[in-house]
């Protein structure tokens, strides 16, 4: 298979073409599509026909997964591959059939409340609405590289709390909701200016902003800085739009980008499955290279 990369637009995104990941890929041709992930940060992979066992090798190609969160809690989507999760707003027998329905989807990254978050994730639908469902991505490379001065300085060296007790919608995650007095909440603490451990080049990290908080800064300081710190990284130049097509099969960089939906029209059904790609093996690639 012979394969061509077209940057989608200026600020991040490449169309990947004449891929059919039905197909075995040669470890040079996996090489390649990491340096492009790398470089453009969000792939698409265009006119794809995958079934979900399909699905989930072409995942593998990115590195190894991780299961869904919500399979400690019994929450499997597709028992012959738990490494699947399915986005969707349409229901089964008067209940939910996958995760996040129809509400809007805040700009986030996942799982920053883990000390190790993903390094990526992956989409490919199953179901479009006839409108709505976009996708959108900020680049947190761009973010970092074009900080004013003054605001590189107050953010520099300054950390903020990740709270997981609410997910992208902003409801409460089953997993961090009630908490047992003297129980630590859910969540972690990462540096605002951070270093990607895959490609060593910074970004502004930001995770989600409710609850966050800057942890050397009183509440209005902080909440001022990251204020401004969110402005910054979510400004339009920074960003691409994705317009679903049946077929596509997208994959993006969690730690250098940012990501959000609008609201859905709930009479419109939109289903997608989800793998997620294990943040441990850039931090172990990371280590070996030092």
């Amino acid at each position: 298979m012979s394969m061509k990369i077209t940057p989608l637009c200026a600020s991040l995104g490449a169309e990947v073409h004449g891929l059919d990941l039905r197909q075995p890929v040669s470890e040079d041709l996996r090489e390649q599509l990491h340096e492009a992930w790398n470089r453009h940060l969000v792939l698409v992979f265009r006119d794809q026909r995958l079934d979900a066992g399909q699905f989930l090798a072409a995942s593998q190609l990115f590195g190894a997964l991780d299961m869904p969160p919500g399979v400690r809690y019994g929450r499997v989507h597709i028992p012959e591959h738990p490494e699947i999760a399915l986005m969707s707003n349409e229901e089964e027998n008067g209940k939910p059939k996958g995760l996040l329905g129809s509400s809007e989807l805040v700009w986030h990254a996942d799982m920053t409340f883990d000390d190790l978050p993903p390094r990526g994730a992956i989409l490919y639908p199953l179901r479009l609405p006839e409108t709505g469902g976009e996708t959108f991505f900020s680049n947190l490379y761009l973010a970092h590289d074009t900080l004013p001065e003054a605001l590189r300085a107050q953010a520099q060296g300054r950390h903020a709390f990740h709270d997981g007790s609410l997910n992208s919608a902003g409801k409460p995650r089953a997993e961090g909701a009630a908490l047992r007095e003297g129980e630590r909440p859910l969540g972690a603490i990462h540096p605002l200016l951070r270093v990607h451990p895959a490609t060593g080049r910074s970004v502004v990290f930001l995770g989600r902003r409710q609850k966050s908080y800057v942890t050397e800064l009183p509440d209005e300081r902080g909440e001022a800085l990251l204020d401004r710190l969110w402005a910054h990284a979510t400004q339009p130049q920074f960003v691409y739009r994705h317009q679903w097509r049946m077929g596509d099969m997208l994959i993006w960089d969690n730690l250098a980008t940012m990501h959000r939906r609008d609201a859905l029209d709930a009479s419109q059904p939109r289903t997608l499955y989800r793998t997620q790609i294990s943040g441990r093996q850039a931090v172990r690639a990371a280590a070996e290279a030092a």
